[in-house]
């Protein structure tokens, strides 16, 4: 895989935000009725959390698709993709009652941006970048007595931690839909499979430096990535 190098005071998608009053971005509006949702039902079952259990499941990963821009103020908007590539993942599930559960997750990616220069040239990397998801969720499970399929929501945001000279590093709102299963083979002990999409909203974020917008703003940006993973589920 060939290297590429920017020049120093490259942005990414971050800049001057428009002083015109948005929307709420969809991953918060989806992170805000995820919480809404398992507060109104942990207070309509207060005494049900006692059938269920706490699930912690440390997960290897494997994260791919997404496409980003960085902002250069001498070549304007470059298009990036982030390589596929594996990661870490702990997963907390609180039970509001057997059915359901509020999770917290966070993943780690270790991974490349690049350009790609097509299916003939390849990719051309620019640098090393850290990607983090930190979100909160519901989990609602279907039993099927030791095997129990579910379908995930969470809400929360997207860390981007760049290992490149001129870049800084960002945070946005995001969040995930997808579900999985638990194995279960004894009280305490099991294993976990997940598969979801991540979506990371730049809609607050799509003006350059001198307050212009590249496309229509109203439209917004984000970026998409599939996310794998399997791991040893603990249960108490």
């Amino acid at each position: 895989m060939d290297y590429y190098s920017l020049p120093t005071n490259t942005y990414p998608i971050m800049g001057q935000s428009s002083s015109a009053s948005k929307p709420m971005p969809l991953p918060c509006r989806l992170f805000a009725i995820t919480l809404m949702i398992a507060l109104m039902i942990g207070a309509s079952f207060p005494a049900a959390a006692a059938d269920g259990s706490v699930d912690i499941t440390v997960a290897g990963t494997f994260q791919f698709g997404g496409a980003f821009e960085l902002v250069d103020p001498e070549f304007g908007f470059i298009d990036l993709q982030v390589e596929d590539s594996g990661g870490t993942a702990v997963f907390l599930g609180v039970p509001v009652n057997r059915l359901l559960q509020v999770e917290f997750i966070a993943i780690s990616q270790d991974t490349e941006v690049a350009i790609d220069e097509g299916p003939f040239n390849g990719d051309f990397v620019i640098g090393d970048l850290e990607l983090d998801y930190y979100h909160a969720g519901i989990v609602w499970h279907f039993p099927l007595g030791q095997i129990e399929p579910y379908f995930a929501l969470s809400g929360g945001v997207s860390r981007f931690n760049f290992k490149i000279d001129g870049v800084r590093d960002e945070t946005f709102p995001s969040a995930s839909i997808g579900g999985g299963l638990k194995a279960r083979f004894t009280d305490h002990f099991g294993l976990r499979l997940d598969a979801r999409l991540f979506f990371t909203d730049f809609d607050d974020d799509l003006y350059d430096r001198n307050d212009r917008c590249r496309r229509s703003c109203d439209e917004g940006a984000a970026m998409t990535q599939g996310f794998i993973a399997g791991g040893v589920l603990f249960s108490f």
